[in-house]
């Protein structure tokens, strides 16, 4: 087919200049990428230039800070006494150690970040802290062992015209809990103006520090440390290609101070480094920041280069070929698509390309006839939605349009007075249970032409279906209307559908008779009004719409009646759910509200069992599964049957649940469950909710089978267990009433002599001397 086309000098010059182009731009991007990556590396240093500015602001403030905030050691006067004076502890100075104690720890809550806070009085031998008293050897090889410092070293320590100073940070291990924390210790030596006797020691967690730097972070490789001229306080996570120790991370940012160079080199690597030096406290902030980051950048201009370049390869074996064949490409083109639709099934001979697109012009012609016989039969369909369409529209229909427009196809309406008739076909669950969606669909079809023979007896009567199981009726009367045939058609209607077993319930709403098109309109918005106030609960399946029974705007639904319900559905009881349910929707159908005023009492019947569904740590999305309807954005949508029984199935399906639940859940086992649970911090309420039961309820269970309250059972069981710590071990009486479950010791002690007749420490010493 090609060997007659005879290349020439157009097609390889053409080649040849969109081969230049090709390689010009690729060439372009690559310089391109390379000059990007030098703008990269500038932002990327002005961002961390700024950033490490404002980091080390950050760092500057919550070390004057803390200093600052020691001053407040100076309003407590017994705190003031041991720090400015040579204080000597005395048999009758617990009130000054307790109150000491207590304006350290209110220190320590004034800032996360506060580890612990230490005051050594050398003299006395004694270390106070914020969660203690105790003897300095004692201290400082148990509680606060710290790997850098011993002893002598926080014995020996002078501050020389030092309001505090920083130290490197090191591990505290506590050796009683085993529990190793890394602080940065700060000495303070004096505040407002007061020098300190004896050195105040502030733990700072180094972790919040640590944080700080990582959020600090531009790229996931980058390190950041924080560093006085000696250590280094705070480190990001070490990564593998930056094996430095501390000293070096440190000389390499002094390096860029002095010598002003951005670029370093490490074992073979390109890093991007940047510091700021804070004029404050003569501490830095440093950020290294490996070349691949900003490689890694700016490759997707390297990809993207490459991408243009392997298109351009395949337009260029494109356009070689378009070039080869450009008389003949159109018609080839064509012969292409054409093939891919057609194939001739018939015996005529198709010699060439030509003579094929000859036979596949015919068969399309004959297509286009049958495609126009189908829209014929399809026009009834349009008109139905069209008219579907203007209904629903709340602006006056122009009915000299509208009849313009259904004259086209032929669907004319002879009379002016119309009525309309709205039915609903309701299939309950069980239906679906029974019958598949096929025979489903076919009730539906049938249903039209069960709708068209009952009222036959009416002659221009068009009957078409808005949705699947909804059937419109619009009667186009003569000027006298035949009540009586109207009454019989529809009663008709209703008992051909009457199935047995009630899986299927018809109702159907009547508008009234108007004139013109617009009376058309009026008389099927009020048809779908009466059918939507039409429910399971009323009496009559056919209602004729009524001016007056939309008086009422606002349903009633009593605060006393929603705790009901909640209670009866977090009890698991169907019937008095189901009795409650019924009830108040029964009485708001008699009091007549309107179809507006019921679905907002179903959104809030709907919104109370979501409350019990959420107290549950359930979700309405997996209760309902694929039924689920998200009411309150398609509340206006919905029809009255279709929330009455959805709403009614989320409130089934929320008791199932519970009663799941509670069968797992066996209250004969509350003993055992209450003698494993008792240290923990667990109250009446949350029991009751554990079991599905009211507190009342579990209280009073509680007293008939363990024969105490709830609350001496669980006193008893507490008080117990801490005269087991107190005869056998040493534990603290602050540490023993937290691992029985009370929050502090205050209460604990409390109950011991309550129940006991004594307290705790005369108990322990009680039994130490028997």
């Amino acid at each position: 087919m090609f060997k007659s086309f005879k290349k020439n000098s157009l097609f390889y010059t053409i080649f040849f200049y969109f081969i230049t182009a090709i390689f010009g731009a690729f060439i372009f991007l690559l310089f391109t990428n390379t000059y990007y990556l030098n703008i990269l590396q500038e932002k990327t240093k002005e961002q961390y230039a700024h950033e490490l500015k404002n980091l080390s602001e950050t760092l500057n403030t919550i070390v004057e800070e803390i200093h600052y905030t020691t001053a407040m050691f100076n309003t407590t006067e017994d705190l003031r006494e041991i720090l400015t004076t040579r204080w000597s502890f005395k048999n009758d100075d617990l009130t000054v150690l307790t109150n000491s104690m207590h304006a350290l720890s209110t220190f320590k809550r004034t800032k996360s970040f506060i580890h612990s806070i230490i005051v050594i009085s050398e003299e006395d031998d004694l270390v106070l802290t914020n969660f203690g008293t105790g003897r300095i050897e004692e201290f400082f090889h148990v509680l606060m062992d710290y790997d850098k410092y011993d002893t002598d070293y926080w014995l020996n320590v002078e501050g020389i015209r030092e309001r505090y100073r920083l130290l490197p940070p090191s591990i505290v291990t506590n050796n009683v809990t085993k529990v190793k924390t890394k602080v940065i210790p700060i000495m303070q030596f004096s505040a407002d103006n007061r020098i300190y006797t004896d050195p105040v020691i502030v733990n700072l967690e180094a972790s919040y520090f640590e944080s700080l730097l990582n959020e600090t972070k531009l790229s996931d490789n980058s390190i950041l440390f924080h560093f006085t001229q000696d250590f280094i306080l705070s480190i990001t996570d070490a990564e593998p290609h930056l094996p430095l120790s501390e000293d070096a991370l440190i000389q390499l940012a002094q390096d860029n101070q002095e010598k002003a160079r951005d670029i370093i080199h490490i074992n073979g690597k390109r890093y991007l480094i940047v510091t700021y030096n804070s004029p404050m406290f003569h501490h830095t902030v440093c950020a290294i920041t490996p070349y691949s980051d900003l490689w890694r950048e700016s490759w997707s201009i390297l990809i993207l280069a490459l991408i243009i370049f392997s298109i351009g390869l395949v337009l260029l074996t494109f356009l070689s070929f378009k070039l080869s064949s450009k008389i003949y490409a159109p018609i080839h083109s064509v012969t292409l698509r054409l093939k891919e639709q057609f194939s001739s099934d018939s015996d005529t001979t198709i010699k060439n390309d030509l003579d094929f697109l000859n036979h596949s012009f015919q068969s399309i012609l004959s297509e286009i006839v049958k495609l126009k016989a189908d829209l014929n039969l399809a026009i009834p369909y349009v008109c139905e939605r069209y008219l579907v369409s203007l209904f629903e529209d709340s602006e006056i229909l122009n009915e000299e349009e509208v009849v313009d427009f259904l004259a086209q196809y032929d669907f004319n309406f002879p009379n002016k007075n119309f009525m309309v008739i709205y039915s609903v076909l309701n299939f309950n669950k069980s239906f679906y249970e029974l019958h598949t969606k096929a025979e489903f669909n076919a009730i539906c079809q049938g249903s039209l032409l069960i709708a068209n023979e009952s009222f036959s007896a009416l002659e221009h009567r068009y009957i078409f279906s808005p949705a699947a199981n909804q059937i419109c009726v619009i009667l186009n009367l003569p000027h006298e209307l035949d009540k009586k045939k109207i009454t019989e058609s529809i009663f008709k209607y209703h008992d051909a559908l009457d199935i047995a077993n009630n899986l299927l319930i018809v109702h159907s709403g009547v508008g009234l008779m108007y004139s013109n098109l617009n009376g058309l309109k009026k008389s099927y918005k009020e048809a779908l009004e009466a059918s939507s106030q039409i429910t399971y609960l009323t009496k009559s399946m056919i209602r004729t719409y009524n001016p007056t029974d939309n008086t009422n705007n606002f349903s009633r639904y009593t605060i006393e009646e929603e705790n009901h319900l909640i209670n009866y559905l977090l009890q698991g009881d169907e019937a008095m759910v189901m009795q409650q349910y019924d009830m108040i929707l029964d009485r708001n159908l008699k009091e007549n509200i309107s179809c507006h005023a019921l679905k907002e009492l179903y959104l809030r019947l709907y919104n109370t069992t979501l409350r019990v569904i959420n107290r549950r740590n359930h979700n309405i999305y997996d209760i309902m599964g694929e039924d689920y309807i998200n009411i309150s954005s398609q509340l206006g949508e919905l029809h009255i049957d279709k929330l009455y029984t959805y709403v009614k199935n989320v409130y089934l399906r929320t008791i199932l649940i519970h009663n799941k639940e509670c069968a797992a859940k066996d209250i004969k086992n509350l003993k055992a469950y209450l003698d494993a649970h008792y240290t923990e911090d667990i109250y009446l309420d949350a029991i009751a909710e554990y079991y599905g039961k009211s507190a009342n309820y579990m209280s009073k269970y509680i007293k008939k089978t363990l024969g105490v309250s709830y609350q001496d059972y669980i006193s008893s069981l507490r008080i117990e267990k801490a005269k087991d710590y107190l005869k056998s071990t040493n534990i603290s009486i602050n540490d023993i009433s937290k691992k029985i479950g009370f929050n502090t010791r205050y209460p604990f002690i409390r109950k011991f002599k309550i129940l006991e007749g004594i307290t705790p420490s005369e108990y322990r010493q009680l039994h130490k001397v028997l």
